[in-house]
Formats: C-alpha cells, sequence, structure tokens
C-alpha cells in the first residue's frame, strides 16, 4: 500500500466532508484531498480528469465514497494489468437487504452486473460500474478523456470503456473474486431510486456502438411488450397464451443470470422476491428509459440533461 496513493475529489459537498477527510488525513502523505472549483467545474467527470492529472502513478483505480472493499482488492485489480490489461471492471453489490425494497433493488442491480459480466466474457464488454473500475492512465489520456460526453449526466465508466476498448483496441477484462467485490450503500428511497436509473438509462441511445443501441432498442420493445402484455391477456385465449409464453421467457432468462450471478458473488436472492420483481421490472424500465431518454432531471441538486 506504500505505493498507492489515494485522491479524494470533494464535488460541492454540502456537508463536512472536506473537514473530515482533512483531519484524518492530515498526517498521511498518500492522500490528497482536491476541491473543485465550482464556477468552472461540475460533477463526476470533472472530479475524476482532476484527480487523474494530479495522480503520479501508472494505473488508475475509481470508486465511490459510499464503498467499502476487501483488503485486497487494489492488489486484485493491479495484478489483472501485468497480465495485459488496459481496463479493468469489477462488480459491485448492495448488502442492506432490511426491507423489501432494499432486497428488490439489491437483486436488480446484481442483474445488471450479471449481465455487464457476460458482454466482457464473451469479448464484447459495454457495461461496467465506475465504483469498481480501473485503467491504465496513459489510455485515459489518449482517447482523450471524457471529450464529447462530458455534458452527459452520466457515462465516466460506460463511456470510457467503450473508447478505450473500440477506440484504441484496448484489453478489457472483469475480474471476479470475492476479494474483487466492491460493496455499495443503496438509494435510500424509491425516489432517489428512479432518478438514478433515469439517469442511467438516458445514455444509452448515445453509444457509438450502433449494434448495441439497436440491441438496448429490441430490449426495450420486448419490455414495452411484457409491460402491455397483461392488458391483452384477457382478450382470447390465444393472447393469453402468448402473453404467458412471454412472462416465462423472461423469468427464466432473467432467472438464470440472476441465480449464475448470485452464486459467484454470494449474494442472496429471495424467490418470493423474484416473481415480486418479475412483475415490477418491465413497467419500471419503460418509464425510466423514456424519462431518461426525453426527460431532464435534477441530481444531486443539480438539473442535467442526457444530451
Amino acid at each position: 500500500m506504500d505505493t498507492c496513493e489515494f485522491i479524494i475529489v470533494d464535488d460541492g459537498s454540502e456537508d463536512a466532508t472536506a473537514l473530515i477527510v482533512q483531519g484524518a488525513i492530515a498526517d498521511d502523505p498518500r492522500f490528497t484531498l482536491l476541491l473543485l472549483d465550482a464556477d468552472v467545474e461540475r460533477g463526476k467527470k470533472a472530479a475524476i480528469t482532476k484527480a487523474i492529472q494530479c495522480a503520479k502513478g501508472e494505473i488508475v483505480l475509481t470508486t465511490d465514497a459510499d464503498c467499502t472493499h476487501d483488503p485486497k482488492w487494489i492488489a486484485k485489480i493491479v495484478a489483472e494489468f501485468a497480465r495485459g490489461a488496459d481496463i479493468v471492471g469489477g462488480p459491485v453489490v448492495y448488502t442492506e437487504r432490511d426491507t423489501v425494497f432494499q432486497r428488490l433493488e439489491a437483486m436488480e442491480f446484481l442483474g445488471i452486473i450479471g449481465v455487464g459480466a457476460g458482454f466482457f466474457g464473451i469479448g464484447y464488454p459495454h457495461l461496467c460500474n465506475g465504483a469498481n473500475l480501473a485503467y491504465r492512465k496513459e489510455c485515459f489520456f489518449r482517447v482523450g478523456g471524457y471529450e464529447g460526453n462530458e455534458k452527459m449526466a452520466s457515462g465516466d465508466d460506460e463511456f470510457l470503456l467503450h473508447k478505450i476498448v473500440y477506440g484504441i483496441g484496448g484489453e478489457a477484462t472483469f475480474l471476479i473474486s470475492q476479494e474483487s467485490i466492491v460493496s455499495a450503500a443503496p438509494t435510500s428511497n424509491i425516489y432517489s431510486f428512479l432518478l438514478q436509473r433515469q439517469r442511467w438509462a438516458g445514455k444509452g441511445i448515445h453509444y457509438g456502438d450502433s449494434k448495441f443501441v439497436a440491441f438496448l432498442i429490441m430490449l426495450f420493445v420486448y419490455f414495452l411488450l411484457c409491460t402491455a402484455a397483461p392488458f391483452f391477456a384477457w382478450i382470447s385465449q390465444t393472447d393469453f397464451l402468448l402473453c404467458t409464453i412471454l412472462f416465462c421467457a423472461k423469468f427464466f432468462a432473467e432467472s438464470a443470470v440472476l441465480f449464475k450471478t448470485a452464486a459467484m458473488l454470494r449474494q442472496p436472492i429471495r424467490v418470493g422476491d423474484l416473481f415480486l420483481a418479475e412483475l415490477l421490472h418491465p413497467v419500471y424500465l419503460v418509464a425510466v428509459t423514456v424519462l431518461g431518454t426525453f426527460g431532464n432531471l435534477t441530481w444531486k441538486g443539480r438539473k442535467v440533461k442526457n444530451t
């Protein structure tokens, strides 16, 4: 750990974050606190860019303030670069499951991580999470950092992944091990959850890969059909049968991803929660996709756009 430097960036926190950090790192030269200039620097992309410009090391690891890590997390991630990786993604999980909503949120997020890991596994990486991401600093500057999408409300992780892999032919790896798991805090309530997912969903149409965008559009149409299916199921026996087949296909496909991911990451899933999630998932996904694509939103007190 003596060869590591830890750079903490305060992007206009309204609490005592800066003072707490200053007190905690006063006698440790490995730590640096940076403050964004509110007049010219705003948002996560600006914060990461400022930290990378300050960093002395060759490998950059990013995470969030609400995350916890295994003591071996850094060593596990960095070891992948010795094997030739240029960018490394890792799993992020929600560990708070005290309420039904928290369990549903943790399960939904587990599915996102599982799908993202699957895309890495087939050699077509497109999804990752900035709470557990690492890359070569040279690659960041080589692709121009966040140039071209710096004003987007989200995408500090995935747009950079796309640039490094498909722009300069970088080698991407997704690391799955108990030591590589990052635990994050869930959203505080349903409203915050929907705002976060709306922010995430809005960047989909801006992916540069037309094939992947087409895949996302087809997926949206599928979920739209799932949302509309209950209203048409009672028209005739044929419609009921088609709707049943539609939901069964969705249930078994998503269950396969969820249970496999849960087993790899040793995360619990309740079958009852899964059935409830399958009923709610299409409706919520269609709603946040439409709002994220065509609407504006407020995030951390700021009005942002996904354009």
